[in-house]
């Protein structure tokens, strides 16, 4: 469903503390709570919150998660009954907004929320950590998908927000390019010097950057089928250019079958080697 900016509002604000939760040795502040009252936002999140894996999450570039409370009804369609659903912060967000979705939001829109303005710097790109909050194999992979993935922001002005306040924005610079529309550039592997030229025109995050200029020199997409997988043989990396600990293939492989103590649990094996595509022939260090 299309959203509009002018029923934007946040339903609820969101912080989460860094937690062995997921599984022995995996910590993680995926899950996060609402709160109550005013908020104090600063340049690098919400006062109270925290992120277990500072080099894959948050930072200025992704001082804020945002995501659609109108995904919700989707995924509950989509998936096994699961009480993470009933409300929000199931993805790690942290504000729920009503009146807006990735199709409606534009890199480097500034959007006034209470006394915080942010500053939209990229979608997000979902952290294998999803499959193990959900017992879906391929959960991050299905964000990515689907394109619910959420966005990031940047914090401009600090100050305090709250549940219930109004989304304002102030500017859309680039109003061609909703968030919806570089998720899909990068999940549909698209190489086309003339749109890679255009998209590098764009105020891009330093990760998304390399990204994309590498495609534009190589005139290839990374390849997706080298890197981590969880024992069941299912893909527990992607080449993303936000971290060594994404998904996205959710390729099935026929090889390291799950023993009879794995229980159908992920393990991450070792960090990739990026690789081009056959097309480029070689390899690439990694990232």
């Amino acid at each position: 469903m299309t959203e509009t900016a002018a029923s934007a509002r946040l339903r609820s604000v969101l912080i989460g503390r860094a937690d062995t939760f997921l599984r022995a040795g995996v910590s993680s502040a995926i899950a996060k709570r609402a709160v109550q009252g005013p908020v104090v936002v600063g340049e690098l999140g919400l006062a109270g919150d925290e992120q277990a894996d500072r080099r894959a999450h948050g930072g200025l570039d992704k001082a804020v998660h945002l995501y659609a409370w109108s995904h919700y009804a989707a995924w509950r369609q989509e998936l096994p009954a699961s009480a993470l659903l009933d409300d929000a912060g199931a993805f790690g967000e942290n504000l729920s907004v009503v009146g807006l979705d990735e199709s409606t939001v534009c890199i480097g829109d500034r959007w006034r929320v209470g006394q915080v303005v942010l500053e939209v710097s990229q979608g997000r790109q979902p952290c294998w950590k999803l499959n193990l909050r959900f017992g879906v194999h391929d959960m991050a992979a299905r964000v990515q998908q689907s394109l619910r993935a959420g966005w990031y922001c940047r914090v401009t002005q600090a100050g305090a927000l709250q549940s219930g306040d109004t989304m304002e924005l102030l500017q859309r610079p680039h109003p061609l390019w909703s968030v919806a529309r570089l998720l899909a550039l990068i999940r549909d592997r698209e190489c086309s010097a003339a749109v890679i030229e255009e998209v590098l025109a764009l105020p891009l995050t330093p990760s998304w950057r390399k990204l994309l200029m590498s495609r534009s020199r190589l005139a290839c997409a990374e390849d997706w089928s080298h890197g981590c997988r969880d024992r069941g043989g299912v893909h527990a990396h992607r080449l993303c250019p936000d971290s060594a600990q994404s998904v996205f293939t959710g390729q099935q492989s026929g090889r390291d079958a799950p023993s009879a103590g794995d229980n159908g649990k992920h393990e991450i094996l070792d960090r990739p080697q990026r690789q081009r595509s056959s097309a480029c022939g070689g390899s690439i260090s990694p990232g």
